[in-house]
């Protein structure tokens, strides 16, 4: 078996045609088994990578491996049964509850008419347990608030029992305490065996619970490997354009927010930098 979960070779892709593509060769491996964190400003290309490795989109130059199999290798359903991902935002068109909404995790495992059954019943309220919504399981979906709305969404995707796990901004909409619950969860998903690619806007998050970390920066690759690798002074300052302090705390790379502005190259950072 293949030690890379996704394998990105060469890729360039665009939405206009004639237009200057989103991605630009780009070339990754997300390893097995890791937890890989996407970090980059609005509008790098971190959402579209996702799709792409997803097979929502499909290059227009170079390709994606999943799981030792390029995506137009693989038959629809069979490719939902090892890879699924955790949206941004997703419209429920009806009035489903929490409970009905995490069941459709399941379709990739059911025939056109097939109704799931108890084992599916079951993976369900074992994904309302493990993301620690038990309570809102007979809520309406569209009455949750934007940070319920996303722990069901992560839900959703366990049920599905995907052996990667896609997750767009998971913690954009959550608060401290549901944060730490979503990447202490992703930590646990690593320790079953499971592959986890997040992107995030946070470099605190993905030095808390990444073992691999991109950077993307306007369509292309400026870093990947280990948070220390990559989470330095350097790096994060020319991904985002102005100096960027990073210390070591408790044996990783943190960054501190500096609000008052200071040339390149002036850092006081220590440690990780």
């Amino acid at each position: 078996m293949s030690t890379h979960a996704i394998l990105m070779e060469a890729l360039s892709f665009g939405y206009v045609k004639n237009a200057p593509p989103v991605l630009r060769q780009v070339s990754l491996s997300i390893p097995e088994g890791s937890v890989c964190a996407m970090l980059g400003p609005n509008g790098s290309g971190k959402t579209t990578i996702l799709n792409l490795f997803l097979g929502m989109l499909t290059p227009q130059v170079g390709r994606v491996t999943v799981s030792g199999a390029t995506q137009d290798k693989r038959a629809g359903r069979k490719m939902r049964q090892i890879i699924g991902m955790v949206p941004q935002e997703e419209t429920v068109p009806f009035e489903l509850s929490v409970f009905e909404y995490i069941l459709l995790g399941r379709a990739p495992y059911l025939g056109l008419f097939e109704q799931p059954g108890r084992k599916d019943r079951e993976r369900a309220q074992q994904a309302l347990r493990r993301v620690g919504i038990v309570e809102l399981k007979d809520r309406s979906v569209p009455s949750l608030s934007g940070g319920e709305r996303q722990l069901a969404m992560v839900a959703r995707v366990l049920c599905q029992e995907s052996r990667i796990m896609l997750m767009d901004e998971p913690t954009s909409h959550l608060d401290i305490g549901n944060t730490r619950r979503v990447l202490r969860l992703m930590r646990s998903l690593r320790q079953d065996g499971k592959t986890v690619v997040f992107t995030t806007h946070d470099p605190n998050a993905a030095s808390a619970v990444a073992d691999h970390v991109v950077l993307v920066h306007r369509g292309s690759i400026l870093s990947e490997g280990s948070p220390r690798e990559v989470l330095n002074t350097g790096s994060l300052s020319q991904l985002y354009g102005f100096e960027v302090e990073v210390v070591d705390l408790r044996g990783r790379p943190v960054v501190l927010m500096e609000l008052t502005d200071r040339p390149q190259g002036q850092s006081q950072a220590h440690g990780a930098s």
